[in-house]
């Protein structure tokens, strides 16, 4: 065995020469570098003169560091040290630099077990380091945008949704103290059990789709008792540097005050408008009743005051109308009888009022057999409203095209004007309640519910709504219905 000694310390020089990590071994009681690879010396910043000096002589930059101090020890105990993360400054061509080491001191002993010297290995894991820390400054800069938002916003870390951090927003909206931090969500706010935000996490952890609620109702503690809550918030998916979901981070406004005033409103305009519907179709009886005894007066003048008396009125139900729809789906009562019926029957039906005035053309193509299983009333209300909004946005484009085709399973309608078009920045609030913008910024007659109750009415047939406009080239408002029940 003993023969073959050279040959192996040969074979372990040509190694430790190849190894990309530094190694090298000091020796003898000065601890002179006797051995140190390519490696080493490129770390150092030195070249191959420093072999045979002592340690502290060959880096005299280390005197003040404790390296030469843990090399002595290893040297003399026999105990061998191990690091994971050690800083090490080394001047590197006339710079002092920091470097990050893995290291290992392992003594080298004779056969009799005098310890002749101490190897060496180590791993630059500055990279590594650096990495570590600019994560964690991120993660510093993160929890102190986090802390110092002017809204309620927190992180529920894992599939079990423990909270990370919860700003003192979000610690006023919950209830409770920043003790909860640390712990399950709904271990530390059990009040929130049962209420449907369980599934909704779940789902958003699970799936990566953000979920956005407005105005939903929470029971949560308000001193020492359950008060209903209405909040605005978006649970929102956050993932890990390889791409994996491992968060979620809520954000939510407590609009309660809003919520009870979007309700006391809606209560009003419920009661109002049942109140104002009663006298209102007695005056619209008696309107009709004189329009015959006037149809043949040579008063021509009467007769047309009363026309005009009629259009009033007959502008004033479909407003009523409107707000008693809005009063129906916010109180979950909007019913809808289905029947099989062609779209075309529908849109020829109730088109007939703008034909009548004249103003502009009506052309109805596609698939004019194409039958719906949908509430026909209901359904003739988004056309109406889609078809006045024609009107109203292109009042001098003079046609106005509706198209039917079938659409991926659904039936699509879209009703085309040639008007000025809607600027960009208004389409994604059109369908909200109560906006009413025309093309040019100014506001417009009616009350702004007509699109937010077509695209309530079409949501609750399954189907979608919405518009493709552009300032000068007209406007699209599409939208479609399943074709069976």
């Amino acid at each position: 065995m003993e023969n073959h000694r050279p040959l192996v310390e040969k074979h372990l020089l040509t190694i430790f020469n190849s190894s990309p990590s530094p190694i090298y071994v000091c020796a003898g009681s000065d601890l002179k570098v006797v051995y140190a690879n390519e490696a080493t010396l490129k770390v150092w910043g030195k070249d191959a003169s420093i072999i045979g000096k002592p340690f502290i002589e060959a880096l005299p930059e280390i005197v003040q560091q404790p390296f030469p101090e843990l090399l002595r020890k290893v040297y003399e105990t026999g105990i061998s040290y191990h690091t994971e993360q050690d800083r090490a400054d080394l001047q590197t061509h006339g710079i002092l630099q920091t470097y990050y080491f893995k290291f290992a001191y392992q003594p080298l002993k004779e056969a009799d077990g005098t310890i002749w010297g101490v190897l060496c290995t180590a791993t630059d894991v500055t990279e590594l380091v650096e990495a570590r820390r600019q994560v964690e400054i991120s993660q510093a800069n993160l929890r102190g945008m986090i802390m110092q938002a002017p809204v309620a916003i927190c992180i529920l870390k894992g599939p079990g949704f423990i909270v990370e951090i919860a700003n003192a927003m979000m610690l006023e909206i919950w209830g409770t103290t920043d003790e909860i931090v640390g712990k399950p969500i709904f271990e530390g706010l059990p009040e929130a059990r049962g209420q449907g935000f369980e599934e909704l996490l779940h789902s958003v952890y699970h799936s990566g789709e953000s979920f956005s609620a407005f105005e939903r109702p929470a029971n949560l503690p308000r001193n020492g008792k359950l008060e209903t809550t209405y909040l605005n918030f978006v649970y929102a998916p956050l993932r890990d540097a390889d791409g994996v979901i491992n968060a979620v981070m809520a954000v939510a406004t407590d609009v309660t005050e809003q919520a009870l005033a979007q309700k006391r409103k809606d209560d009003f305009i419920g009661i109002a408008s049942h109140e104002l519907k009663t006298p209102l179709t007695s005056l619209k009886a008696s309107i009709q009743l004189i329009e015959r005894f006037t149809a043949n007066d040579p008063n021509n003048k009467l007769e047309r005051l009363v026309k005009q008396s009629s259009s009033s009125i007959s502008k004033l139900t479909y407003l009523i109308e409107d707000l008693l729809n809005v009063t129906k789906l916010n109180e979950g009562q909007l019913t809808l009888n289905k029947e099989f019926f062609a779209l075309s029957k529908v849109i020829n039906d109730c088109c007939q009022h703008v034909r009548m005035e004249g103003t502009h053309q009506i052309v109805v193509e596609g698939d004019l057999h194409l039958q719906v299983y949908a509430d026909f009333h209901r359904i003739d209300q988004v056309i109406v409203n889609l078809v006045n909004n024609a009107v109203k946005y292109g009042p001098q484009s003079g046609k106005i095209i509706i198209h039917i085709e079938k659409s991926e399973g659904f039936a699509k309608v879209t009703v085309e004007d040639f008007g000025q078009g809607i600027p960009e920045e208004k389409l994604p609030h059109l369908f909200q309640r109560y906006y009413r913008v025309d093309s040019s910024g100014h506001q417009i007659s009616g009350l702004g519910l007509g699109l937010y109750i077509s695209k309530e009415i079409v949501a609750k047939h399954g189907g979608k709504i919405g518009v493709e406009s552009s300032l000068g080239k007209g406007s699209k408002f599409w939208f479609t219905l399943p074709i069976e029940g």
